[in-house]
């Protein structure tokens, strides 16, 4: 009977009849993790809380989530019957997933003590035929309805309706949490890049520069380009900025002598990275990588790479420059560029236009942002230096708040950024949580649920009280 209602339940909103698409998404993309976040944080219920075989159990504990392989949740513990037990748990929306997933024959799963499920549909078994004890608990139905909503939600801040109920130190919380996590994982990129690198922190700063002046459009194929070029080759031509844009254009895949006749730089270029592409064994990164279409001038790559040219240009010494550099003005100094000759008036190649040859003020900051700020911190992280990672979070919040589309929608949704630590806590909010609809993860999400937890839960504690 219970099965028949919940395929019954569950047909009523495929066909829209409950609550259209909002649930369709739920059902088929987060049931389990929406269970999996009820059980941690006790959102949920179990009835007068038996097991299938009809024990009575108590939770004393849901257990540590693991985000590996293996069981759900390790450490947990219960009471069943006045016998205390610890172990993992594991949990699926349906008992029969235990098999689909093909648990019963994996010996990891063979210290699961409990498996908590949404449907008793068929029992679970270990390995070696032994019995898994089952606990079947349903969430509210409201928390699943509000979980739905959010999760697929049209809007590009998935819980654009609901962001009114937090409070400002919910708000705030939560924005310091995001800013560090993004710090982190920025840090993690640059030591990835170290590691590539043999442990060289030039070539590292060098890759990450490349990356910065991609502006997150180019921003990869930047720092393909940036990895493609050893600076043990570029040093031996620092006094010709020349062949070093030869080497750098040529391996981005811009340089065709079959192109452009008229332009003698250009042509200049193409015979300079012949040679030195066949001296040195240089390989060109995917032309196709290059976003162009769409586009505007002043945003096409080729400038960017003059710059990166120019940044060689007399030797590379800008990691150790900014290490050393002895006040936030003095390290953003190292970022103003000016650009000469050729590209002092193209945007592109044989493509004439008058622009300003200086790098702006706000170009300045977001390498600031995202060059300067991660290396420091990395480099801090890696070697143990507090005082370098406090530096590179100082520096963080004295810029500006970053001004982009991101950004100004967390403003319409009443989340103002101060600061740049407070737009870079945005744009990982919106890039790891909302695009990547982790609503379970967020504690925006986790808090809403609880909200909507708690008000389904109100009417059968008073209930309760008065019978």
């Amino acid at each position: 009977m219970r099965r028949r209602e919940r395929d019954a339940r569950v047909k009523r909103r495929i066909e829209g009849a409950e609550f259209g698409r909002v649930c369709i998404f739920c059902y088929f993309c987060g049931v389990e993790a929406l269970y999996q976040f009820a059980w941690r944080h006790s959102l949920y219920d179990a009835g007068d809380c038996r097991l299938t075989d009809g024990r009575r159990v108590r939770i004393i504990s849901p257990g540590v989530l693991n985000t590996d392989a293996g069981p759900d949740f390790s450490n947990a513990c219960m009471v069943v019957e006045g016998v205390t037990w610890r172990g993992n748990v594991e949990i699926h929306e349906r008992a029969s997933d235990w098999h689909h997933h093909r648990h019963d024959g994996d010996a990891a799963y063979d210290s699961v003590m409990l498996h908590v499920v949404a449907v008793d549909d068929c029992v679970a078994r270990r390995s070696d035929g032994s019995l898994v004890p089952q606990l079947v608990i349903s969430v509210p139905h409201d928390v699943e309805v509000t979980y739905g909503a959010i999760a697929a939600g049209l809007d590009s801040v998935r819980c654009h309706r609901y962001i009114g109920r937090l409070n400002e130190l919910q708000r705030c919380e939560w924005i310091e949490a995001l800013g560090v996590e993004r710090m982190q994982s920025k840090a993690d990129h640059v030591a990835h890049i170290y590691e590539w690198s043999g442990h060289d922190w030039q070539q590292t700063c060098f890759a990450m520069l490349a990356r910065g002046l991609g502006f997150g459009l180019n921003a990869d194929p930047m720092e393909m380009l940036g990895r493609a070029l050893p600076l043990n080759f570029a040093a031996r031509h620092g006094d010709n900025t020349a062949q070093i844009e030869a080497m750098l254009f040529g391996l981005g895949g811009f340089l065709n002598p079959d192109l452009l006749y008229d332009d003698d730089y250009y042509q200049y270029l193409c015979r300079e990275y012949r040679f030195l592409a066949a001296k040195y064994r240089l390989r060109p990164v995917r032309g196709t990588l290059w976003k162009l279409a769409r586009t505007r001038p002043q945003n096409f790559p080729h400038r960017r790479i003059a710059v990166l040219a120019q940044a060689l240009g007399g030797g590379f010494s800008l990691m150790r420059d900014i290490c050393n550099a002895p006040s936030p003005e003095a390290l953003q100094q190292l970022f103003d560029w000016e650009l000469s000759g050729y590209w002092a008036e193209h945007f592109t190649f044989g493509s004439k236009a008058a622009t300003p040859s200086r790098m702006g003020k706000a170009s300045i900051d977001l390498l600031t942002i995202n060059v300067a700020v991660p290396l420091l911190y990395a480099y801090g992280s890696m070697r143990g230096d507090r005082e370098m990672t406090e530096r590179a979070m100082e520096l963080l919040c004295s810029l500006p708040a970053e001004r982009n589309g991101v950004v100004r929608t967390w403003q319409m949704s009443g989340i103002e950024a101060d600061n740049a630590f407070h737009s870079q806590a945005l744009l990982h909010l919106r890039k790891a949580y909302c695009d990547a609809a982790r609503c379970i993860d967020c504690r925006f999400g986790q808090f809403f649920m609880r909200e909507v937890y708690k008000s389904a839960m109100k009417p059968r504690i008073t209930d309760e009280k008065r019978i």
